[in-house]
């Protein structure tokens, strides 16, 4: 079994970033918001470096189209695309999963 790489798009970094400023002064206070951040790496590396495929294609046909899949962690929605030719997986997104994500990936960039 091959191990794929993983590549964070600066689009993940912000929204990684900005749920960390949320948890750190909205709700929780920055340690429980820097735990949160490294478990979210730590689970991105430990369940994509491995058969990556598992995951399923997002709802949405545009978006599935494209290979956009989604993984859960911790109440958020990672989306990603698989690159198979470089076996790279390229982390898109990581948003609250409650919020809408189909109009987010609409209005936003993906």
């Amino acid at each position: 079994m091959e191990l794929y790489k993983l590549r964070l798009a600066k689009t993940f970094r912000n929204d990684l970033r900005e749920s960390y400023a949320y948890i750190a002064t909205q709700l929780s206070g920055p340690i429980a918001a820097s735990k949160w951040r490294q478990d979210i790496k730590n689970t991105i590396k430990k369940k994509l470096a491995y058969f990556p495929q598992k995951y399923r294609l997002i709802d949405n046909p545009t978006f599935a189209a494209m290979g956009i899949r989604r993984m859960n962690v911790k109440n958020h929605a990672v989306l990603f695309v698989i690159h198979e030719k470089t076996t790279c997986v390229e982390v898109l997104r990581i948003i609250y999963a409650r919020r809408d994500l189909d109009r987010i990936l609409s209005e936003e960039a993906i």
